[in-house]
């Protein structure tokens, strides 16, 4: 969080490396948490009025050198997140956030997923969401 908040490219790489891979599950526990974290930034980023190349280039320093540290599955499910692509889930729900219309619906979805996929992509989408709101940086 702390790099982010001071869009320190070096401290975003090395606490995003600690984590990618982390936990189990075809996709790592940690790996969908970041993958939360993702949305916001972007989502929840861009409705602050961040520019999204900073956003992008924030994404990118989270998922920095990825190519086999994580599972393949995972690997490609970072990669779209980087570039902005979404499951229907996590879309529905980020873009329900935005638009201040009803999440219930939305966030049952996402938690659907998976063992504890859902709950922890949801994890990440509030703690990024909270962080983007929070500090407003890239504009």
């Amino acid at each position: 969080a702390k790099g982010i908040s001071d869009f320190d490219y070096k401290e975003i790489t090395e606490a995003s490396k600690r984590l990618i891979g982390l936990g189990p599950g075809l996709t790592p526990a940690a790996d969908d948490f970041l993958l939360g974290i993702l949305a916001s930034l972007y989502y929840v980023g861009y409705y602050f009025g961040n520019r999204l190349e900073n956003l992008k280039k924030i994404a990118g320093f989270i998922i920095y050198d990825l190519p086999e540290r994580t599972t393949f599955i995972s690997e490609i499910m970072l990669g779209n997140g980087m570039k902005a692509r979404f499951s229907e889930p996590i879309r529905d729900l980020m873009l329900a956030v935005i638009h201040n219309t009803s999440v219930q619906d939305k966030c049952v979805n996402l938690l659907s997923i998976g063992g504890t996929s859902g709950s922890d992509c949801a994890a990440g989408i509030v703690f990024g969401g909270e962080l983007m709101a929070r500090v407003k940086i890239l504009k």
